[in-house]
């Protein structure tokens, strides 16, 4: 896994989680709880001028 670091914030975040592994000759559907919070996604160490505004989130679908 490679890590993803943000210039900026954007007012909108939409976030794909990789559901998939991919090979050469097949893919595998990957098992890995992903833990997240409905409310309060605090994401100000991904960002690299984390000044810029608020650094939080809150989940909507």
């Amino acid at each position: 896994t490679t890590p993803q670091n943000l210039w900026s914030l954007p007012q909108v975040l939409i976030i794909h989680i990789k559901l998939f592994s991919y090979n050469r000759y097949w893919r595998d559907m990957l098992d890995s709880l992903v833990e997240y919070p409905v409310n309060g996604l605090y994401i100000a160490k991904y960002v690299l001028n984390p000044s810029n505004g608020p650094a939080i989130y809150d989940l909507c679908a």
